[in-house]
């Protein structure tokens, strides 16, 4: 059933199915239709969403104008940064269910609860959550270094 669902995912990878029955415990399923905001810019970060099934797309809109950031898929997660800190975070992109989604959602409350009932689960979450925010870093690095060089490009070209 949903554990099986969810085992396959990178972030699971390494629970055993006793520990992902213990985490569900504390999580929700969420369904979302296509089209309905999951959350919006501003916000209170309330905690983490693995997409289960379908599509969501992360978008800003500075002065009105909608600006798409990314489209997350199965087995991707968002919302983490809401996860650490003071509980004080506000979101910083808004997320829209891009088509039909099923996700599991744990709040913060629930994480810090947990991190108490069952610290070894916890433990190898954050670990895979790491290891995911370091490929999304390094990505967003090199996108980043291919803009500056664009550019750079684009000043050669302009002064010649």
């Amino acid at each position: 059933m949903i554990i099986d669902d969810i085992k396959k995912f990178d972030i699971f990878k390494d629970l055993e199915p006793i520990e992902i029955k213990k985490f569900l415990q504390f999580a929700q399923v969420k369904q979302y239709k296509n089209k309905e905001i999951i959350f919006q810019q501003g916000d209170p970060g309330s905690g983490l969403f693995l997409i289960l099934k379908g599509k969501v797309e992360i978008y800003i809109e500075p002065g009105g104008n909608r600006i798409s950031l990314a489209i997350l898929k199965e087995g991707e997660f968002m919302g983490e940064m809401s996860l650490f800190g003071d509980g004080n975070q506000t979101r910083t992109a808004s997320a829209l269910a891009y088509e039909p989604l099923t996700a599991v959602m744990i709040s913060t409350l629930d994480f810090r609860r947990l991190q108490t009932s069952g610290p070894k689960i916890l433990s190898k979450l954050l670990l895979r959550l790491v290891m995911g925010l370091a490929v999304r870093y390094n990505k967003l690095k090199n996108e980043y270094n291919k803009v500056v060089a664009q550019i750079e490009e684009a000043k050669k070209t302009r002064v010649a």
